[in-house]
């Protein structure tokens, strides 16, 4: 199709009635007629849940567990853990179009114009989106308890607790929330405003709270930020950046720019910053504050500074080049063996799998290698878009389970009713805990937390004693 087909203007009173979300019919026509570019749904069977879990090959000293699936759970795209161990689970289930708004124009990469600026809630119109948090309240070892604690979201890409309340990514906001014990109450306050939502699968996404304090995030390549807050004013950027925001001072900045498409941080016990990209010969970008990365400057935009004269590349890597490994985490849980600390794991959901890389130090950032891959999956509809490690020291996959994948195409036939979550654990017994508040508990235990094997423990302690 003609890029001229494709630069669309509002045609004003010519409203599209056979697709709700065209805001006139030259996008109506757009979204009949464009084919899509990438991986497009097909014919392939879903597997049920306990099906799809035999389709796995696993390392033979891991074992990997089904621990949630549908009708609990659809579309996971992000998790996080409280101070008691809970897990909070992103549902993305309103993706790719934004409740009450309508598309007025795409451009040649199917960037989105939309009709109005969605309001935050509770005033804005109600989306599909969904916060679960599953509980393992027995310490078996398995999630017996899961509340839907946020839903109608509209857009919400994370949600992290810390500080007394619960941060919710949902762009073109970042929320707050009080809570009740441990769990959201009431309306939230709008702590930022203007992320970007041209491209619903490159928004602000990837909470974390960093070590100084800073609540940190990422953002994709095909969006744009005009971001502020009660401190900051218009804070501008075209494309992908980590940036992060003081919850005290109410300060919003850019951390760092560049990279790839980027969908996922990690912050490792050392401070160092990372993400994963959609690039294919390499396990992702590691950035060091005020840093440029290397971005496609015709389609992402230029970088703040007009007088960077060059970038840094991604992670050069040893071992498979095909894209692409979008999220990313570094293992220091403590329960995998000494084997596995400090390596890259990274999912790579076109490739259906999850790669296990050795860092190693090269001049001011690092190269990588990959070793044996943690697990892989002969099923087309997985698809694990996040990773994380948990309390108990295990890795956890969100799959998104689709046999769809690339978002080229503005048409809505994603599977909405499909989604599971694993873990992936030292073979033989699960990993159990007994149920634990970090937030409550006397400041001797907290700060003895602070010589735990597993980095989650730690970096929690820190931030407790930090919010004391």
């Amino acid at each position: 199709m003609q890029s001229s087909a494709l630069l669309l203007l509002l045609s004003a009173g010519l409203m599209a009635a056979d697709v709700p979300q065209a805001g006139n019919e030259q996008v109506e026509q757009v979204m009949k007629t464009f084919k899509g570019r990438g991986v497009m749904a097909d014919d392939t069977p879903p597997s049920k849940p306990a099906e799809a879990l035999k389709k796995f090959a696993a390392r033979p000293d891991l074992a990997i567990d089904l621990m949630a699936a549908e009708p609990t759970l659809a579309q996971p795209i992000y998790g996080s853990w409280d101070s008691q161990g809970r897990f909070w689970v992103t549902q993305y289930l309103q993706y790719p179009f934004p409740a009450g708004l309508k598309v007025v124009s795409y451009d040649e990469h199917i960037r989105a114009k939309f009709d109005k600026v969605p309001l935050p809630p509770p005033r804005g119109e109600k989306g599909a989106d969904i916060i679960t948090v599953f509980e393992d309240t027995q310490g078996t070892g398995t999630f017996d308890k899961h509340t839907d604690v946020l839903k109608g979201l509209n857009m919400t890409t994370a949600a992290l607790p810390g500080m007394g309340r619960v941060w919710v990514l949902n762009p073109p906001y970042l929320l707050s929330y009080a809570t009740q014990g441990g769990l959201p109450v009431g309306d939230p306050e709008v702590e930022l405003s203007g992320f970007g939502l041209e491209d619903t699968h490159s928004t602000a996404t990837s909470l974390k709270w960093g070590m100084d304090g800073w609540l940190y995030g990422a953002n994709g390549s095909t969006t744009t930020g005009n971001v502020s807050s009660r401190s900051s004013k218009n804070v501008r950027w075209e494309g992908q950046c980590i940036w992060r925001f003081h919850p005290v001072r109410k300060v919003f900045e850019i951390y760092a720019e560049g990279g790839g498409n980027t969908y996922s941080l990690e912050i490792d016990s050392k401070g160092r910053v990372f993400s994963g990209t959609n690039f294919g010969a390499t396990r992702g970008m590691h950035y060091e504050q005020g840093s440029y990365g290397i971005k496609g400057w015709g389609k992402h935009g230029p970088l703040t500074n007009a007088y960077a004269f060059g970038w840094f590349e991604h992670m050069k890597s040893e071992g498979e080049t095909r894209r692409f490994p979008q999220a990313f985490a570094i293992y220091e849980g403590g329960l995998l063996g000494k084997e596995y600390d400090g390596q890259i794991i990274a999912p790579n959901s076109l490739a259906n799998k999850v790669y296990v890389s050795t860092r190693l130090p090269e001049g001011a950032t690092f190269r990588t290698h990959d070793e044996a891959d943690l697990v892989a999956s002969s099923d087309r509809w997985f698809r694990p878009v996040w990773t994380g490690v948990g309390p108990d020291g295990a890795i956890y996959l969100a799959d998104w389970y689709d046999t769809r994948l690339s978002h080229v195409k503005p048409v809505d036939d994603w599977d909405k009713e499909r989604g599971r979550l694993y873990r992936v654990r030292p073979a033989g017994a699960a990993p159990k805990l007994k149920p634990f508040d970090l937030h409550t508990c006397p400041p001797a235990e907290l700060l003895g937390n602070l010589e735990h094997r597993n980095v989650w423990f730690r970096k929690q302690a820190v931030l407790e004693i930090g919010w004391r």
